[in-house]
Protein backbone atom coordinates (compact mmCIF):
# COMPACT_ATOMS: atom_id res chain seq x y z
CA UNK A 1 0.00 0.00 0.00
CA UNK A 2 1.31 3.58 -1.21
CA UNK A 3 -0.47 6.65 -0.67
CA UNK A 4 0.50 7.54 2.82
CA UNK A 5 0.36 3.90 4.08
CA UNK A 6 3.07 2.27 5.22
CA UNK A 7 3.42 -1.07 3.55
CA UNK A 8 6.24 -3.06 4.74
CA UNK A 9 6.01 -6.06 7.43
CA UNK A 10 8.38 -4.67 10.19
CA UNK A 11 6.23 -2.33 11.72
CA UNK A 12 2.66 -2.59 10.97
CA UNK A 13 0.59 -0.31 13.68
CA UNK A 14 1.74 3.00 14.60
CA UNK A 15 0.79 2.90 18.19
CA UNK A 16 3.33 -0.04 18.18
CA UNK A 17 6.29 0.09 20.83
CA UNK A 18 8.62 0.85 17.70
CA UNK A 19 7.65 4.51 17.74
CA UNK A 20 8.63 5.27 21.02
CA UNK A 21 12.38 5.90 22.45
CA UNK A 22 13.81 3.68 24.40
CA UNK A 23 13.34 6.13 28.00
CA UNK A 24 9.80 5.97 26.50
CA UNK A 25 9.46 2.25 26.79
CA UNK A 26 10.86 2.55 30.38
CA UNK A 27 8.26 5.02 31.26
CA UNK A 28 5.36 3.11 29.65
CA UNK A 29 6.19 0.23 31.66
CA UNK A 30 6.57 1.99 35.35
CA UNK A 31 3.39 3.61 34.31
CA UNK A 32 1.62 -0.52 34.05
CA UNK A 33 3.48 -1.29 37.18
CA UNK A 34 1.57 1.90 39.02
CA UNK A 35 -1.05 1.17 37.30
CA UNK A 36 -1.18 -2.67 39.11
CA UNK A 37 -0.75 -1.15 42.66
CA UNK A 38 2.49 -1.92 42.62
CA UNK A 39 5.79 0.43 44.27
CA UNK A 40 8.72 0.15 41.49
CA UNK A 41 11.60 1.87 41.29
CA UNK A 42 12.74 4.53 38.45
CA UNK A 43 17.00 4.66 38.29
CA UNK A 44 18.41 7.22 35.96
CA UNK A 45 22.20 7.94 35.47
CA UNK A 46 22.78 11.44 36.47
CA UNK A 47 26.52 11.52 36.39
CA UNK A 48 29.60 9.34 34.43
CA UNK A 49 33.36 9.61 34.54
CA UNK A 50 35.51 7.27 32.62
CA UNK A 51 34.26 4.20 30.61
CA UNK A 52 30.48 4.28 30.98
CA UNK A 53 28.27 2.07 28.24
CA UNK A 54 25.31 4.48 29.00
CA UNK A 55 25.01 8.14 28.56
CA UNK A 56 23.87 10.23 31.24
CA UNK A 57 20.29 10.28 31.38
CA UNK A 58 20.02 6.79 30.78
CA UNK A 59 16.91 5.14 32.98
CA UNK A 60 16.16 1.44 34.21
CA UNK A 61 12.83 0.74 35.77
CA UNK A 62 12.51 -2.45 37.90
CA UNK A 63 9.61 -3.76 40.66
CA UNK A 64 9.41 -5.73 43.52
CA UNK A 65 9.30 -8.71 41.78
CA UNK A 66 13.06 -7.73 40.40
CA UNK A 67 11.73 -7.05 37.00
CA UNK A 68 13.36 -4.49 34.82
CA UNK A 69 12.87 -2.43 31.65
CA UNK A 70 15.84 -0.40 30.67
CA UNK A 71 19.33 -0.71 31.28
CA UNK A 72 22.18 1.65 32.88
CA UNK A 73 25.04 -0.47 32.07
CA UNK A 74 26.31 -3.99 30.69
CA UNK A 75 24.07 -5.52 33.72
CA UNK A 76 26.93 -5.62 36.25
CA UNK A 77 25.76 -2.71 37.87
CA UNK A 78 21.89 -4.06 37.27
CA UNK A 79 21.74 -6.65 38.97
CA UNK A 80 23.49 -5.29 42.32
CA UNK A 81 20.88 -2.20 42.33
CA UNK A 82 18.26 -4.72 41.95
CA UNK A 83 19.30 -6.89 45.00
CA UNK A 84 19.71 -4.12 46.92
CA UNK A 85 16.31 -2.60 46.10
CA UNK A 86 15.00 -5.44 46.88
CA UNK A 87 16.66 -5.40 50.24
CA UNK A 88 15.39 -2.38 51.04
CA UNK A 89 19.23 -1.08 50.91
CA UNK A 90 18.03 2.70 50.39
CA UNK A 91 16.62 5.77 52.05
CA UNK A 92 12.85 6.33 51.59
CA UNK A 93 13.45 9.58 49.69
CA UNK A 94 15.79 9.98 46.44
CA UNK A 95 19.03 9.26 46.58
CA UNK A 96 22.12 8.98 44.59
CA UNK A 97 24.44 5.63 44.55
CA UNK A 98 27.79 5.68 43.30
CA UNK A 99 29.25 2.89 41.53
CA UNK A 100 32.96 2.33 40.31
CA UNK A 101 34.52 4.36 43.00
CA UNK A 102 37.69 2.24 44.02
CA UNK A 103 39.36 -0.93 42.53
CA UNK A 104 38.08 -3.04 44.40
CA UNK A 105 34.47 -2.01 44.16
CA UNK A 106 35.00 -2.52 40.94
CA UNK A 107 36.41 -6.28 40.87
CA UNK A 108 34.11 -7.37 43.67
CA UNK A 109 31.66 -6.36 41.43
CA UNK A 110 33.09 -7.07 37.98
CA UNK A 111 33.38 -3.90 36.70
CA UNK A 112 35.21 -4.78 33.92
CA UNK A 113 35.34 -0.70 32.30
CA UNK A 114 37.05 0.86 35.28
CA UNK A 115 34.72 3.75 35.08
CA UNK A 116 32.18 4.97 37.40
CA UNK A 117 28.84 6.51 37.67
CA UNK A 118 26.08 8.03 39.78
CA UNK A 119 22.49 6.77 39.14
CA UNK A 120 19.63 8.53 40.95
CA UNK A 121 17.00 5.90 43.03
CA UNK A 122 13.31 7.20 43.15
CA UNK A 123 10.70 4.94 44.54
CA UNK A 124 7.49 5.22 43.33
CA UNK A 125 3.54 5.23 44.26
CA UNK A 126 -0.09 5.50 42.98
CA UNK A 127 -0.05 9.16 44.14
CA UNK A 128 2.11 9.80 41.25
CA UNK A 129 0.73 7.91 38.70
CA UNK A 130 -1.48 10.65 37.59
CA UNK A 131 1.76 12.77 36.59
CA UNK A 132 3.46 10.08 34.99
CA UNK A 133 0.83 9.57 32.78
CA UNK A 134 0.71 13.30 31.50
CA UNK A 135 4.50 12.59 31.14
CA UNK A 136 3.72 9.96 28.90
CA UNK A 137 1.44 11.63 27.08
CA UNK A 138 3.45 14.36 26.73
CA UNK A 139 5.74 12.08 24.42
CA UNK A 140 3.43 10.21 22.48
CA UNK A 141 2.24 13.27 21.48
CA UNK A 142 5.73 14.34 20.58
CA UNK A 143 6.51 16.84 22.59
CA UNK A 144 8.97 17.33 25.36
CA UNK A 145 8.55 17.57 28.61
CA UNK A 146 10.53 18.04 31.94
CA UNK A 147 10.61 16.61 35.49
CA UNK A 148 12.23 17.83 38.33
CA UNK A 149 12.32 16.45 42.42
CA UNK A 150 12.80 17.78 45.07
CA UNK A 151 15.65 15.96 46.66
CA UNK A 152 14.98 17.03 50.26
CA UNK A 153 11.06 15.90 49.99
CA UNK A 154 10.58 13.56 46.86
CA UNK A 155 7.86 16.31 45.95
CA UNK A 156 7.74 16.07 41.72
CA UNK A 157 6.37 18.88 39.44
CA UNK A 158 6.56 18.89 35.39
CA UNK A 159 6.77 21.22 32.87
CA UNK A 160 6.59 21.63 29.24
CA UNK A 161 9.29 22.67 27.05
CA UNK A 162 10.51 23.31 23.46
CA UNK A 163 13.07 21.54 23.07
CA UNK A 164 15.54 18.95 25.41
CA UNK A 165 17.42 20.41 27.34
CA UNK A 166 20.94 18.83 29.86
CA UNK A 167 19.82 17.25 32.64
CA UNK A 168 20.80 19.07 36.12
CA UNK A 169 21.66 18.06 39.13
CA UNK A 170 22.44 19.89 42.56
CA UNK A 171 21.82 19.22 46.24
CA UNK A 172 18.52 19.73 46.47
CA UNK A 173 16.77 19.63 43.38
CA UNK A 174 16.92 16.95 39.65
CA UNK A 175 15.96 17.90 36.51
CA UNK A 176 15.70 16.01 33.61
CA UNK A 177 13.84 16.47 29.86
CA UNK A 178 12.15 13.73 28.17
CA UNK A 179 11.73 13.67 24.76
CA UNK A 180 9.93 11.63 21.60
CA UNK A 181 12.04 9.43 19.33
CA UNK A 182 14.04 11.15 16.74
CA UNK A 183 11.85 10.57 12.92
CA UNK A 184 14.71 9.86 10.56
CA UNK A 185 12.96 10.51 7.05
CA UNK A 186 15.18 9.36 4.00
CA UNK A 187 13.99 10.48 0.71
CA UNK A 188 15.27 7.99 -1.88
CA UNK A 189 15.11 4.23 -2.00
CA UNK A 190 18.48 3.25 -2.76
CA UNK A 191 21.66 1.69 -1.57
CA UNK A 192 21.98 4.76 0.63
CA UNK A 193 19.40 4.68 2.10
CA UNK A 194 19.68 1.13 2.99
CA UNK A 195 22.82 1.66 4.84
CA UNK A 196 21.64 4.66 6.79
CA UNK A 197 18.06 2.85 7.74
CA UNK A 198 21.04 -0.16 8.95
CA UNK A 199 22.84 2.34 11.21
CA UNK A 200 19.75 4.65 12.13
CA UNK A 201 18.08 1.59 13.46
CA UNK A 202 20.74 0.91 16.00
CA UNK A 203 20.80 4.27 17.08
CA UNK A 204 17.02 4.42 18.38
CA UNK A 205 16.12 6.41 15.22
CA UNK A 206 12.35 5.44 13.96
CA UNK A 207 13.22 4.91 10.53
CA UNK A 208 10.75 6.02 7.59
CA UNK A 209 11.83 5.52 3.68
CA UNK A 210 9.63 7.60 1.37
CA UNK A 211 9.99 7.30 -2.79
CA UNK A 212 7.25 8.41 -5.20
CA UNK A 213 8.41 5.37 -7.52
CA UNK A 214 6.41 1.68 -6.08
CA UNK A 215 9.22 0.04 -7.82
CA UNK A 216 12.16 1.58 -6.07
CA UNK A 217 10.40 1.10 -2.64
CA UNK A 218 9.27 -2.35 -3.38
CA UNK A 219 13.06 -3.17 -4.06
CA UNK A 220 14.52 -1.41 -1.19
CA UNK A 221 11.88 -3.19 0.83
CA UNK A 222 12.80 -6.70 0.17
CA UNK A 223 16.66 -5.98 1.04
CA UNK A 224 15.57 -4.35 4.33
CA UNK A 225 13.69 -7.46 4.95
CA UNK A 226 16.83 -9.31 5.03
CA UNK A 227 18.39 -7.61 7.81
CA UNK A 228 15.68 -7.94 10.26
CA UNK A 229 15.71 -3.82 10.67
CA UNK A 230 12.44 -1.89 12.32
CA UNK A 231 11.03 0.90 9.31
CA UNK A 232 8.64 1.86 7.92
CA UNK A 233 8.14 2.51 4.16
CA UNK A 234 5.59 5.32 3.19
CA UNK A 235 4.89 5.99 -0.89
CA UNK A 236 3.73 9.67 -2.32
CA UNK A 237 6.04 12.68 -3.01
CA UNK A 238 8.04 13.85 -0.95
CA UNK A 239 6.70 17.46 0.38
CA UNK A 240 3.47 15.69 0.85
CA UNK A 241 5.28 12.64 3.08
CA UNK A 242 7.57 15.17 4.83
CA UNK A 243 4.52 17.06 6.39
CA UNK A 244 2.55 14.32 7.14
CA UNK A 245 5.40 12.25 8.40
CA UNK A 246 8.41 14.82 9.97
CA UNK A 247 6.74 18.08 10.39
CA UNK A 248 7.96 18.37 14.32
CA UNK A 249 10.82 19.53 15.61
CA UNK A 250 12.39 15.95 16.20
CA UNK A 251 12.59 15.16 12.74
CA UNK A 252 15.45 14.90 10.37
CA UNK A 253 14.69 14.77 6.53
CA UNK A 254 17.70 13.57 4.24
CA UNK A 255 17.35 13.50 0.22
CA UNK A 256 18.97 10.58 -1.59
CA UNK A 257 17.30 10.54 -4.54
CA UNK A 258 20.04 12.57 -6.58
CA UNK A 259 16.77 13.16 -9.27
CA UNK A 260 15.68 16.61 -9.34
CA UNK A 261 12.24 15.93 -9.72
CA UNK A 262 12.11 13.78 -6.35
CA UNK A 263 14.92 16.13 -4.52
CA UNK A 264 13.50 18.96 -6.00
CA UNK A 265 11.67 19.65 -2.94
CA UNK A 266 14.87 20.50 -0.94
CA UNK A 267 15.08 23.83 -2.47
CA UNK A 268 11.91 24.84 -3.33
CA UNK A 269 10.24 24.30 0.14
CA UNK A 270 13.36 24.87 1.93
CA UNK A 271 11.57 27.49 4.21
CA UNK A 272 8.86 25.18 4.99
CA UNK A 273 11.16 22.24 5.91
CA UNK A 274 13.59 24.20 8.46
CA UNK A 275 10.23 25.55 9.89
CA UNK A 276 9.34 21.98 11.05
CA UNK A 277 12.49 19.69 11.12
CA UNK A 278 15.34 19.41 13.09
CA UNK A 279 17.48 18.90 10.14
CA UNK A 280 17.84 18.58 6.69
CA UNK A 281 20.62 16.71 5.16
CA UNK A 282 20.73 16.21 1.17
CA UNK A 283 24.05 15.52 -1.01
CA UNK A 284 24.89 17.60 -3.20
CA UNK A 285 28.15 19.16 -5.30
CA UNK A 286 28.95 22.01 -6.79
CA UNK A 287 28.05 21.12 -10.48
CA UNK A 288 24.91 21.22 -9.14
CA UNK A 289 25.14 24.33 -7.35
CA UNK A 290 24.28 26.79 -10.85
CA UNK A 291 21.06 24.88 -11.62
CA UNK A 292 19.45 25.98 -8.09
CA UNK A 293 21.66 29.43 -6.99
CA UNK A 294 22.96 27.44 -4.10
CA UNK A 295 25.89 28.90 -2.09
CA UNK A 296 29.02 25.92 -3.40
CA UNK A 297 28.90 23.32 -2.04
CA UNK A 298 32.69 21.82 -2.41
CA UNK A 299 32.59 21.33 1.92
CA UNK A 300 30.13 20.55 4.48
CA UNK A 301 28.00 24.14 4.66
CA UNK A 302 26.57 24.58 7.33
CA UNK A 303 23.62 27.11 7.76
CA UNK A 304 22.40 28.63 10.83
CA UNK A 305 18.87 29.92 11.73
CA UNK A 306 18.67 32.60 14.66
CA UNK A 307 17.00 31.08 17.83
CA UNK A 308 16.42 27.95 15.96
CA UNK A 309 19.24 25.05 16.14
CA UNK A 310 18.46 24.23 12.37
CA UNK A 311 21.10 23.46 9.94
CA UNK A 312 21.32 22.60 6.57
CA UNK A 313 24.44 19.90 5.28
CA UNK A 314 25.59 19.68 1.75
CA UNK A 315 28.47 17.02 0.94
CA UNK A 316 30.70 16.51 -1.96
CA UNK A 317 30.04 13.30 -3.78
CA UNK A 318 30.96 10.95 -0.62
CA UNK A 319 28.05 11.00 1.54
CA UNK A 320 29.11 10.91 5.36
CA UNK A 321 26.87 9.67 8.41
CA UNK A 322 26.51 12.13 10.82
CA UNK A 323 26.44 11.28 14.50
CA UNK A 324 23.77 11.91 16.57
CA UNK A 325 25.02 15.31 18.41
CA UNK A 326 22.90 18.05 20.36
CA UNK A 327 22.71 20.99 17.38
CA UNK A 328 24.76 23.09 19.44
CA UNK A 329 28.02 21.02 19.10
CA UNK A 330 27.52 21.12 14.77
CA UNK A 331 29.02 24.30 14.30
CA UNK A 332 32.67 22.51 15.30
CA UNK A 333 32.32 20.16 12.11
CA UNK A 334 33.80 22.57 9.45
CA UNK A 335 34.40 20.12 7.27
CA UNK A 336 33.88 16.23 6.63
CA UNK A 337 37.68 15.27 7.75
CA UNK A 338 38.84 15.34 11.04
CA UNK A 339 42.40 13.87 10.72
CA UNK A 340 45.48 14.84 9.26
CA UNK A 341 45.15 12.46 6.82
CA UNK A 342 41.75 12.64 6.35
CA UNK A 343 41.98 16.19 5.44
CA UNK A 344 44.94 15.95 2.76
CA UNK A 345 42.85 13.50 1.24
CA UNK A 346 39.94 16.03 1.29
CA UNK A 347 41.68 18.51 -0.39
CA UNK A 348 43.14 16.34 -3.13
CA UNK A 349 39.57 15.31 -3.69
CA UNK A 350 38.54 19.25 -3.93
CA UNK A 351 41.84 20.08 -6.56
CA UNK A 352 40.44 17.10 -8.26
CA UNK A 353 36.27 18.03 -7.86
CA UNK A 354 37.69 21.97 -8.93
CA UNK A 355 39.32 19.97 -12.10
CA UNK A 356 36.30 18.40 -12.84
CA UNK A 357 34.14 20.80 -12.48
CA UNK A 358 36.15 23.37 -14.67
CA UNK A 359 35.73 20.86 -17.50
CA UNK A 360 32.03 20.17 -16.75
CA UNK A 361 31.77 24.29 -17.40
CA UNK A 362 33.67 24.06 -20.30
CA UNK A 363 31.71 21.20 -21.94
CA UNK A 364 28.36 22.71 -21.09
CA UNK A 365 29.36 25.78 -22.65
CA UNK A 366 29.91 23.90 -25.45
CA UNK A 367 26.75 22.47 -25.40
CA UNK A 368 24.70 25.36 -25.07
CA UNK A 369 25.92 26.99 -28.14
CA UNK A 370 24.74 23.89 -30.53
CA UNK A 371 21.31 23.10 -28.06
CA UNK A 372 18.23 23.83 -30.49
CA UNK A 373 15.31 26.11 -29.71
CA UNK A 374 12.23 25.62 -31.38
CA UNK A 375 10.12 28.81 -30.87
CA UNK A 376 6.80 26.59 -31.73
CA UNK A 377 7.69 24.01 -28.76
CA UNK A 378 8.23 26.94 -26.11
CA UNK A 379 4.87 28.49 -27.25
CA UNK A 380 3.30 24.90 -26.77
CA UNK A 381 5.05 24.25 -23.38
CA UNK A 382 4.23 28.05 -22.37
CA UNK A 383 0.26 26.84 -22.98
CA UNK A 384 0.83 23.48 -21.37
CA UNK A 385 1.30 25.16 -18.34
CA UNK A 386 -0.98 27.88 -18.76
CA UNK A 387 -3.53 25.29 -19.32
CA UNK A 388 -2.52 23.43 -16.03
CA UNK A 389 -2.96 26.11 -13.81
CA UNK A 390 -5.91 27.62 -15.16
CA UNK A 391 -7.23 24.15 -14.42
CA UNK A 392 -6.16 24.27 -11.25
CA UNK A 393 -7.81 27.84 -10.22
CA UNK A 394 -11.34 26.50 -11.58
CA UNK A 395 -10.49 23.39 -9.57
CA UNK A 396 -10.00 25.72 -6.31
CA UNK A 397 -12.77 28.01 -6.99
CA UNK A 398 -14.93 24.66 -6.56
CA UNK A 399 -13.79 22.97 -3.72
CA UNK A 400 -16.47 23.32 -0.69
CA UNK A 401 -13.86 23.89 1.82
CA UNK A 402 -10.75 25.62 2.05
CA UNK A 403 -8.84 22.31 2.25
CA UNK A 404 -6.90 21.89 -1.01
CA UNK A 405 -5.86 18.36 -0.52
CA UNK A 406 -8.43 17.27 -3.32
CA UNK A 407 -5.98 19.34 -5.63
CA UNK A 408 -3.67 16.75 -7.14
CA UNK A 409 -1.91 15.65 -10.23
CA UNK A 410 -4.83 13.19 -11.40
CA UNK A 411 -7.69 15.96 -10.77
CA UNK A 412 -5.64 18.38 -12.62
CA UNK A 413 -4.99 16.41 -15.32
CA UNK A 414 -8.21 15.37 -15.64
CA UNK A 415 -9.46 18.48 -15.74
CA UNK A 416 -6.90 20.25 -18.55
CA UNK A 417 -7.61 16.98 -20.59
CA UNK A 418 -4.05 15.90 -20.02
CA UNK A 419 -2.14 12.94 -18.36
CA UNK A 420 -1.06 13.00 -14.64
CA UNK A 421 2.75 12.60 -16.03
CA UNK A 422 2.33 15.98 -18.19
CA UNK A 423 1.31 17.68 -14.96
CA UNK A 424 4.47 15.94 -13.15
CA UNK A 425 6.61 17.61 -15.52
CA UNK A 426 5.68 20.85 -15.28
CA UNK A 427 5.52 20.93 -11.72
CA UNK A 428 7.33 18.41 -9.50
CA UNK A 429 5.57 18.42 -6.39
CA UNK A 430 1.83 18.96 -5.63
CA UNK A 431 3.00 21.65 -3.21
CA UNK A 432 4.39 23.17 -6.47
CA UNK A 433 1.51 23.15 -8.56
CA UNK A 434 -0.50 24.65 -5.45
CA UNK A 435 1.78 27.82 -5.11
CA UNK A 436 1.29 28.45 -8.81
CA UNK A 437 -2.38 28.20 -8.39
CA UNK A 438 -2.40 30.89 -5.02
CA UNK A 439 0.15 32.70 -7.28
CA UNK A 440 -2.70 33.00 -10.06
CA UNK A 441 -5.39 33.41 -7.52
CA UNK A 442 -3.66 36.22 -6.33
CA UNK A 443 -2.99 38.10 -9.57
CA UNK A 444 -6.74 37.61 -10.13
CA UNK A 445 -7.72 39.82 -6.75
CA UNK A 446 -5.72 42.62 -7.94
CA UNK A 447 -3.68 42.17 -4.32
CA UNK A 448 -0.46 43.93 -4.29
CA UNK A 449 1.29 43.50 -1.74
CA UNK A 450 4.27 45.40 -2.19
CA UNK A 451 1.93 48.22 -2.96
CA UNK A 452 -0.04 48.10 0.02
CA UNK A 453 -0.38 51.07 2.06
CA UNK A 454 -2.26 52.16 5.40
CA UNK A 455 -4.56 54.34 3.43
CA UNK A 456 -5.64 51.74 0.93
CA UNK A 457 -5.62 48.95 2.99
CA UNK A 458 -9.47 49.50 3.63
CA UNK A 459 -10.36 48.98 -0.39
CA UNK A 460 -7.58 46.02 -0.04
CA UNK A 461 -9.81 44.21 2.25
CA UNK A 462 -13.09 44.55 0.78
CA UNK A 463 -11.42 43.66 -2.83
CA UNK A 464 -10.47 40.81 -1.02
CA UNK A 465 -13.35 39.65 0.55
CA UNK A 466 -15.43 40.57 -2.84
CA UNK A 467 -13.68 37.97 -4.71
CA UNK A 468 -13.61 35.63 -1.71
CA UNK A 469 -17.27 35.46 -2.49
CA UNK A 470 -16.65 34.00 -6.30
CA UNK A 471 -15.36 30.68 -4.44
CA UNK A 472 -18.13 27.95 -3.21
CA UNK A 473 -15.94 27.38 0.01
CA UNK A 474 -17.39 29.54 2.45
CA UNK A 475 -15.20 30.58 5.90
CA UNK A 476 -18.15 29.78 8.34
CA UNK A 477 -19.30 26.10 8.80
CA UNK A 478 -23.05 25.19 9.89
CA UNK A 479 -23.60 25.44 13.37
CA UNK A 480 -25.90 23.93 15.86
CA UNK A 481 -29.16 25.76 16.44
CA UNK A 482 -27.96 26.23 20.15
CA UNK A 483 -24.67 28.05 19.25
CA UNK A 484 -27.05 30.20 16.83
CA UNK A 485 -28.77 31.37 19.90
CA UNK A 486 -25.57 32.15 21.93
CA UNK A 487 -24.36 34.47 19.05
CA UNK A 488 -27.61 36.22 18.74
CA UNK A 489 -27.23 37.16 22.54
CA UNK A 490 -24.32 38.42 22.06
CA UNK A 491 -24.44 40.38 19.25
CA UNK A 492 -27.69 42.20 21.32
CA UNK A 493 -25.62 42.37 24.15
CA UNK A 494 -22.88 44.63 22.03
CA UNK A 495 -25.44 46.79 20.04
CA UNK A 496 -26.62 47.35 23.91
CA UNK A 497 -23.22 48.08 25.67
CA UNK A 498 -22.10 50.27 22.34
CA UNK A 499 -25.47 52.62 22.25
CA UNK A 500 -25.18 53.23 26.00
CA UNK A 501 -21.96 54.38 26.05
CA UNK A 502 -22.34 56.27 22.33
CA UNK A 503 -23.85 59.62 22.52
CA UNK A 504 -26.21 60.33 19.06
CA UNK A 505 -25.33 57.73 16.73
CA UNK A 506 -27.38 56.22 14.49
CA UNK A 507 -29.03 52.78 14.78
CA UNK A 508 -26.16 51.38 12.05
CA UNK A 509 -23.68 53.28 13.32
CA UNK A 510 -24.35 51.74 16.59
CA UNK A 511 -24.38 48.19 14.78
CA UNK A 512 -21.23 48.95 12.38
CA UNK A 513 -19.29 49.32 16.06
CA UNK A 514 -20.96 46.34 17.87
CA UNK A 515 -20.19 44.35 14.82
CA UNK A 516 -16.36 45.37 14.83
CA UNK A 517 -16.37 44.62 18.92
CA UNK A 518 -17.97 41.11 17.59
CA UNK A 519 -14.89 40.09 14.96
CA UNK A 520 -12.54 40.96 18.33
CA UNK A 521 -14.91 37.92 20.18
CA UNK A 522 -13.99 35.31 17.30
CA UNK A 523 -11.58 32.55 18.96
CA UNK A 524 -10.09 32.43 15.60
CA UNK A 525 -8.16 35.87 15.82
CA UNK A 526 -6.30 34.99 18.96
CA UNK A 527 -5.28 31.82 17.64
CA UNK A 528 -4.33 34.02 14.44
CA UNK A 529 -2.15 35.86 16.75
CA UNK A 530 -0.36 32.77 18.22
CA UNK A 531 0.30 30.72 15.65
CA UNK A 532 0.71 32.82 12.54
CA UNK A 533 2.17 35.62 14.70
CA UNK A 534 3.90 33.58 16.99
CA UNK A 535 2.86 35.63 19.19
CA UNK A 536 2.62 34.94 23.17
CA UNK A 537 -0.07 34.97 25.26
CA UNK A 538 0.34 38.22 26.81
CA UNK A 539 1.69 39.91 23.82
CA UNK A 540 -1.69 38.71 22.04
CA UNK A 541 -3.68 40.04 24.59
CA UNK A 542 -2.02 43.32 24.70
CA UNK A 543 -2.97 44.02 20.90
CA UNK A 544 -6.61 43.24 21.53
CA UNK A 545 -6.62 45.17 24.93
CA UNK A 546 -4.73 47.83 22.49
CA UNK A 547 -7.65 47.16 19.76
CA UNK A 548 -10.28 47.29 22.20
CA UNK A 549 -9.28 50.91 23.95
CA UNK A 550 -9.58 52.28 20.27
CA UNK A 551 -12.56 51.39 19.49
CA UNK A 552 -13.73 52.18 23.26
CA UNK A 553 -12.35 55.73 22.78
CA UNK A 554 -13.76 55.86 19.49
CA UNK A 555 -17.68 54.79 20.96
CA UNK A 556 -16.99 57.62 23.75
CA UNK A 557 -15.18 60.47 22.25
CA UNK A 558 -14.45 60.10 18.63
CA UNK A 559 -16.62 60.97 15.84
CA UNK A 560 -19.14 58.11 14.78
CA UNK A 561 -18.24 55.40 11.71
CA UNK A 562 -19.01 56.96 8.18
CA UNK A 563 -21.29 55.06 5.79
CA UNK A 564 -20.86 55.43 2.52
Amino acid sequence: MLNGTPWNTRVRDHDAIAMHSLDHQVLIQLQQWLARGQRPWLCSIVATHGSSPRPVGSLMACNPAGEVAGSLSGGCVEDDLIARLQAADHPALPCVIEYGLSAEENARLGLPCGGHISVLVEQWSEQQLPLLQTVNAHLSQRSCIERSVDLGSGAMSIEPVARFRPLTLTETRFSQVYGPRFNLLLVGAGQIAQCLAAMAAMMDYRVIITDPRPDKLEELTQQLDGERLEYEVVGGMPDDVVTEWASDPFSIVITLGHDPRIDDVRFRHLALLLRHCSYWIYPGSSISRPLYHHPPLSNIVVQWRPAIPTCVFAFPRLFGMIPRLPAGDLHHMSSRSSTPKRAASASANNNSDSKADDASKSADKSRKKRRYRSVVRQQQSHQTREQIITSGVELAHEFPSWDWKNLTFRAVGERAGISERTVYRYFPTEQALKSAVIHRLTEESGINLNALTLNGYANTIKGLFLYMQSFAAKADEEKDPTFSGLDEERRQALVRIVAYAADGWSETQVQLAAATLDMLWQPQLFERLLNEWQFDTEKALGTLDWLLKLIKTTVENGPPPEIT
